[in-house]
């Protein structure tokens, strides 16, 4: 939740609501893809970075038949409503899976396993 009383959620999809439940964005992911559950704010609200898992197998709800295969960690801008960036981490993270983002949404770090990398994120 954001300073104004906004709200981000993820599951299936990445949904962005006002204060008073209406929906302001949403993007939405493929069938073999889902959401983790931390979501990153930057202190200045106007970035959300998510972590993505793409697995192979069954389906997302019986992880004992699916195994993820790729992860990925995207930032939202807000007030534009849309994606403006995405990491694939390769290779994928086998322990430790972290994700920051700079206080004014400029930056984000990610840790993956003991490798900490931090990517500049594009001018809005």
């Amino acid at each position: 939740m954001s300073m104004d009383g906004s709200l981000v959620i993820g599951c299936k999809y990445f949904s962005y609501l006002s204060s008073a439940g209406r929906l302001l964005f949403q993007d939405g992911f493929g069938k073999s893809e889902g959401l983790e559950e931390k979501i990153a704010v930057a202190q200045n609200g106007s970035e959300v970075a998510v972590s993505l898992n793409e697995w192979k197998g069954s389906t997302f709800w019986d992880a004992r038949k699916s195994q993820t295969i790729a992860k990925s960690v995207s930032v939202y801008n807000l007030a534009q409503g849309k994606r403006i960036f995405n990491i694939e981490l390769k290779p994928s993270p086998k322990s430790d899976l972290d994700y920051a983002l700079s206080p004014e949404g400029s930056e984000v770090a990610i840790l993956s396993d003991r490798r900490v990398t931090v990517c500049r994120l594009p001018k809005q």
